[in-house]
């Protein structure tokens, strides 16, 4: 008699049935690993950046870098008043590019979900020219952007560099409590059910019903929070009211004007009156 060979048409649909099992129980958690991964990826990614604002704050006495600090008023470098027209978020990315402290990629979250953020890929880092006053690439095709519902070159939220935070926490404060760069959020920190789930910043980390994000506080430290008001989040109090503050909203600010939490994008603006005595009016976007 001869010798069978080869499987039986029930023997391969049994193999294929177990095979499709075990895909089924294999993806979703190879899914979660890849989430997790790309978590982790973004949160050094935050950890680096900070410590670019680190390094280049030994240079301008434990000051984080600031556009308007780099490029003062007047034509000669590190001399003259600071131009707050230029301190954006946009400017401030370019400037640390230009200067070399990380990459345009580094900028870009792994899990980004908005089609509007993309690598800086045009940036002209050879436009740096300190004896031209020129600090950051400032042509309106290549320079950097932080317009979310235009062009975006980056992920990541940062303090709003005005008022009173700006002074007090733009620096080498070693703050275990202030936040200072993250994942961006909703706007205002909003729950409101319609603007909450319409946002895109819910699918970077989250899921379509949930933000989630990494928090980069002033010692460096990261955390992962699924809250605009986590725990470690600094609150403001005065005369012993205590109010709660949000990652992505302007709250009740009983310290001055600027004394709270606020991460946002803001790319150029408008700004009237004479260098070093502007009122800028920043251009803030969300997603």
């Amino acid at each position: 008699m001869r010798k069978r060979k080869g499987f039986t048409l029930i023997e391969l649909l049994v193999v294929m049935a177990i095979i499709a099992l075990l895909l089924g129980l294999l993806l979703p958690a190879l899914a979660k690993a890849r989430a997790t991964a790309r978590q982790v990826k973004s949160a050094t990614q935050l950890n680096q950046i900070h410590k670019g604002f680190l390094i280049m704050s030994t240079n301008d006495n434990d000051y984080f870098p600031t556009p308007g600090r780099i490029n003062r008023c007047g034509t000669t470098p590190g001399k003259g008043p600071e131009d707050n027209s230029v301190n954006s978020s946009a400017n401030l990315y370019g400037a640390c590019i230009s200067g070399e402290y990380f990459t345009p990629q580094l900028l870009v979250d792994p899990s980004e979900a908005s089609g509007n953020v993309a690598i800086a890929s045009t940036y002209d880092i050879e436009r740096y020219s300190p004896p031209g006053d020129v600090y950051w690439d400032d042509s309106d095709f290549s320079r950097f952007k932080c317009d979310l519902q235009g062009i975006c070159n980056t992920s990541y939220a940062t303090m709003l560099l005005n008022g009173n935070r700006k002074s007090r926490q733009w620096k080498k404060s070693l703050d275990s409590k202030f936040a200072v760069l993250s994942n961006r959020g909703v706007e205002d920190s909003s729950y409101d059910e319609q603007e909450y789930l319409s946002s895109k910043t819910l699918l970077i980390h989250g899921s379509r019903k949930e933000w989630i994000g990494n928090v980069c506080y002033n010692d460096n430290h990261i955390e992962l929070t699924r809250t605009f008001a986590p725990d470690a989040l600094a609150q403001i109090s005065s005369n012993g009211i205590v109010v709660e503050d949000t990652l992505f909203a302007e709250d009740v600010d009983l310290d001055g004007e600027g004394g709270d939490v606020f991460l946002v994008m803001s790319d150029t603006g408008s700004a009237t009156g004479n260098c070093g005595d502007y009122i800028w009016e920043p251009s803030l976007s969300w997603d």
